[in-house]
Protein backbone atom coordinates (compact mmCIF):
# COMPACT_ATOMS: atom_id res chain seq x y z
CA UNK A 1 0.00 0.00 0.00
CA UNK A 2 2.73 2.38 0.95
CA UNK A 3 4.15 1.61 -2.91
CA UNK A 4 1.14 2.71 -4.50
CA UNK A 5 0.31 5.61 -2.03
CA UNK A 6 3.87 6.97 -2.71
CA UNK A 7 4.07 6.40 -6.48
CA UNK A 8 6.58 3.59 -6.06
CA UNK A 9 4.44 1.18 -7.68
CA UNK A 10 1.91 2.27 -10.30
CA UNK A 11 -0.43 -0.95 -10.09
CA UNK A 12 -0.72 -3.65 -8.29
CA UNK A 13 0.40 -5.97 -10.74
CA UNK A 14 4.20 -3.99 -10.41
CA UNK A 15 3.72 -4.68 -6.52
CA UNK A 16 3.90 -8.56 -7.78
CA UNK A 17 5.92 -8.85 -10.16
CA UNK A 18 8.76 -7.10 -7.62
CA UNK A 19 7.02 -9.35 -4.62
CA UNK A 20 7.46 -12.82 -6.89
CA UNK A 21 3.98 -13.43 -6.24
CA UNK A 22 -0.01 -13.22 -8.23
CA UNK A 23 -1.74 -10.21 -8.56
CA UNK A 24 -4.78 -11.52 -7.28
CA UNK A 25 -3.22 -12.03 -3.80
CA UNK A 26 -1.33 -8.79 -3.96
CA UNK A 27 -5.37 -7.98 -4.75
CA UNK A 28 -6.33 -9.75 -1.56
CA UNK A 29 -4.00 -8.81 0.91
CA UNK A 30 -3.98 -5.07 0.00
CA UNK A 31 -7.52 -4.39 1.88
CA UNK A 32 -5.37 -5.91 5.09
CA UNK A 33 -3.19 -1.89 5.22
CA UNK A 34 -7.04 -0.60 5.43
CA UNK A 35 -7.74 -3.01 8.86
CA UNK A 36 -9.13 -0.78 11.61
CA UNK A 37 -6.66 0.49 13.75
CA UNK A 38 -8.27 -0.81 16.80
CA UNK A 39 -8.21 -4.11 15.52
CA UNK A 40 -4.51 -3.74 14.29
CA UNK A 41 -3.66 -2.93 18.12
CA UNK A 42 -5.44 -6.20 19.18
CA UNK A 43 -3.81 -8.52 16.93
CA UNK A 44 -0.38 -6.48 18.25
CA UNK A 45 -1.62 -6.64 21.75
CA UNK A 46 -2.72 -10.92 21.29
CA UNK A 47 -6.15 -9.33 22.99
CA UNK A 48 -8.13 -9.98 19.57
CA UNK A 49 -11.08 -12.72 19.56
CA UNK A 50 -10.01 -16.14 19.34
CA UNK A 51 -11.71 -16.36 16.25
CA UNK A 52 -10.02 -14.01 14.86
CA UNK A 53 -7.80 -15.94 13.01
CA UNK A 54 -5.14 -15.63 9.71
CA UNK A 55 -7.48 -17.59 7.98
CA UNK A 56 -10.83 -15.62 9.18
CA UNK A 57 -8.71 -12.80 7.95
CA UNK A 58 -7.97 -14.38 4.24
CA UNK A 59 -11.95 -15.68 3.97
CA UNK A 60 -13.05 -11.78 4.48
CA UNK A 61 -10.87 -9.76 1.87
CA UNK A 62 -11.36 -8.13 0.50
CA UNK A 63 -12.47 -6.18 3.91
CA UNK A 64 -15.32 -3.45 3.74
CA UNK A 65 -13.79 0.31 3.87
CA UNK A 66 -16.22 0.68 6.94
CA UNK A 67 -14.20 0.35 9.82
CA UNK A 68 -17.31 0.02 11.36
CA UNK A 69 -18.40 -2.77 9.04
CA UNK A 70 -15.35 -4.65 9.85
CA UNK A 71 -15.85 -4.46 13.36
CA UNK A 72 -19.15 -6.71 12.75
CA UNK A 73 -17.56 -9.13 10.54
CA UNK A 74 -14.30 -9.94 12.07
CA UNK A 75 -14.76 -9.47 15.98
CA UNK A 76 -18.90 -10.99 16.18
Amino acid sequence: FADLSSGKAQSLAQIASTAGCNQSHVSRRITLALLAPDIVEMILAGTQPQTLTPERLKKACPLPASWQEQRVLLLN
